[in-house]
């Protein structure tokens, strides 16, 4: 049984003429007479008694009209509900310094200009981003990260972000600094580490936090150092309430869009994607 079918019963039952029902949906009458037989066939029984040149239904003909009077009204409704344009979600995954810091000028461009479009933020830390993509609970992912070896994820650069270390006051040398790090960036806290051990600088005391924020009050308060993207402190940087602490060596995260491979990007997420792909080409 086909919705085809009963909308061409319907139309038959309204007429109660197989020849005022071809010519009402523009079939030939062969078709509404092919149409009416295979539904009877699928149902196993007669819809309508055959009397001279006239038609009439039967009773379980009666008890299929009345049926699929709402059968139909349903079908409509979810079709027309599907197809209705309306407002795309677009679920991302972000890292709290590209959402916050360094890519909110371009989410707000975007949402002006695309009007039926609404964004669902899930700030997470890096390593969480690539395990909602193979869950399919967000739909694409901005990191700050090194570039990950994984054949299931398209990877998109976009630019380099420099992390540096940051204090209340000009110092040059972080031996025995107390050091506030951020909980959310693996990645460049072993870059962090690594720097630390290899050239054997004394850590003070260390707290671990999770809010950047709250990370900028605890080093301007003077209680000791941070290991920072950049764009997070570039306002305590001009205001000249924090200072970089300059060392031999420069450190660079990547800043990335992660998509699964097998993800159905839709026209707008593909417009998202275009647009800050050119903007930082």
């Amino acid at each position: 049984m086909e919705i085809r079918q009963l909308k061409i019963f319907m139309a038959v039952c309204d007429s109660m003429s197989f020849t005022r029902a071809a010519k009402d949906l523009s079939y030939s009458q062969s078709t509404i007479s092919d149409n009416i037989k295979a539904l009877e066939k699928s149902l196993g029984h007669q819809l309508f008694d055959r009397l001279g040149k006239k038609i009439y239904l039967t009773d379980k003909g009666k008890e299929l009209k009345d049926l699929s009077k709402k059968l139909i009204e349903e079908y409509d409704y979810v079709l027309n509900t599907i197809q209705e344009k309306g407002r795309e979600i677009i679920t991302i995954g972000i890292t709290e310094t590209l959402c916050s810091y360094k890519l909110s000028d371009f989410f707000m461009d975007f949402l002006k200009k695309t009007r039926d479009v609404e964004i669902h933020f899930e700030i997470r830390h890096v390593k969480d981003i690539t395990e909602m993509l193979y869950n399919n609970a967000i739909d694409i992912g901005f990191s700050l990260d090194k570039k990950p070896n994984d054949k299931n994820l398209k990877i998109h650069n976009l630019f380099d972000e420099e992390i540096v270390f940051v204090s209340s006051k000009k110092i040059n040398d972080l031996n025995g600094e107390s050091v506030i790090i951020p909980l959310a960036y693996e990645s460049y806290m072993n870059s962090f580490h690594d720097y630390y051990d290899e050239n054997n600088i004394k850590k003070g005391t260390v707290i671990h936090m999770e809010s950047i924020e709250g990370i900028k009050n605890y080093v301007k308060s003077g209680f000791g150092i941070s290991f920072m993207p950049i764009t997070t402190v570039q306002k305590e940087l001009d205001e000249g309430v924090l200072f970089i602490v300059d060392q031999k060596e420069r450190f660079f995260m990547n800043v990335m869009i992660l998509i699964h491979k097998d993800k159905q990007v839709s026209r707008r997420l593909g417009d998202l994607i275009d647009d800050i792909t050119n903007m930082y080409r």
